[in-house]
């Protein structure tokens, strides 16, 4: 080898060796650098394959169910309701549509019993309040969904007046609205309790002077 030529072959080797080293000292570098590859990309992530099912099963829980007039319902319906403090073998319900906006009522069976009487009032005293409150979570408890109507009740709540009115064997809830559209929400609520209530109401719209 001439002369001139050995230091060239030696810093040849010197570089390359450091190449070698460079690309074999961490046995896990393809993997680092697939990784930080992945890291920085503006690639967007593959969406869920089930996205669609679950936006479905997210609206079908927040909407409101078809009334179920069944007896296999209203079983379940009059169990949730005697664990407020009114049994339904003692009481009887008349949910009332009228021009001006609606009635739930609630009377003993027999017009002596003060006991019943007495619970019936405490009971719409507190759903009288609880609807003041725009809180619908009892009727939405009892039937086990949410009724028709009270979407649109929460949200025109400042449009309705909820009133505790005694009555002379129980109690009623009466519901006052100047707003068209309140006005349809609570005849829809009321139609709905009277199918799942079983109550046999005509659901007629009628005029009550005040």
């Amino acid at each position: 080898m001439k002369p001139f030529l050995f230091p060239l072959a030696v810093f040849s080797l010197v570089i390359a060796g450091s190449a070698i080293a460079q690309s074999t000292e961490c046995p896990m570098h393809a993997q680092h650098m697939a990784s930080a590859k992945k890291a920085t990309s503006t690639e967007k992530p593959a969406a869920c394959p089930l996205h669609a099912q679950h936006m479905a099963d997210q609206e079908a829980a927040a909407r409101p169910q078809d009334p179920d007039g069944s007896a296999e319902h209203g079983t379940g319906v009059d169990h949730r309701h005697d664990t407020l403090g009114v049994a339904h073998e003692t009481t009887r319900h008349s949910f009332r549509l009228f021009d001006d906006g609606a009635a739930i009522e609630l009377r003993a069976s027999d017009g002596q019993d003060t006991t019943t009487i007495e619970a019936i009032r405490a009971h719409m005293r507190v759903i009288a309040d609880q609807f003041r409150a725009n809180d619908f979570s009892t009727p939405m408890f009892v039937h086990d969904k949410t009724p028709d109507g009270i979407a649109t009740m929460k949200q025109l709540h400042s449009e309705i007046e909820f009133r505790y009115e005694p009555l002379p064997a129980g109690a009623r809830v009466r519901i006052v609205t100047a707003t068209a559209a309140a006005l349809a929400a609570l005849h829809d609520f009321m139609r709905f309790q009277i199918i799942e209530h079983r109550t046999g109401d005509a659901g007629k719209i009628e005029h009550e002077a005040r």
